[in-house]
């Protein structure tokens, strides 16, 4: 996967260092990244992409343009990712540790 060779060279970050982030295993982060051990899974793609902060569907879009696809829902990729988002950001604000719901 081309945008994990960019952007450990952009961050100068180690394989480990993403793979944590990735919430997955250094090993399989080499994998992707070398185009070995088959294709991301979407949660893959998606976890990549969030702990390397870059919008998703901005880069399903580029594959597809580079696939020569030209009429991509770009707008409408977007505007679900960025619900997702704001979907996720509430929840983790409504997440109370145990210790704090006992008291």
């Amino acid at each position: 996967m081309a945008i994990i060779t960019e952007a450990k060279a952009q961050n100068a970050l180690s394989y480990r260092d993403l793979a944590e982030k990735a919430h997955m295993t250094s090993t399989r982060l080499f994998q992707l990244a070398s185009e070995i051990g088959g294709p991301p899974t979407f949660t893959e793609f998606i976890d990549i992409c969030v702990a390397l902060d870059i919008n998703p569907p901005v880069v399903l879009d580029k594959i597809l343009e580079a696939d020569g696809c030209d009429d991509t829902p770009r707008s409408k990729l977007t505007a679900e990712y960025d619900r997702l988002k704001t979907c996720t950001r509430k929840n983790d604000e409504n997440t109370h540790s145990e210790s704090e719901l006992e008291a």
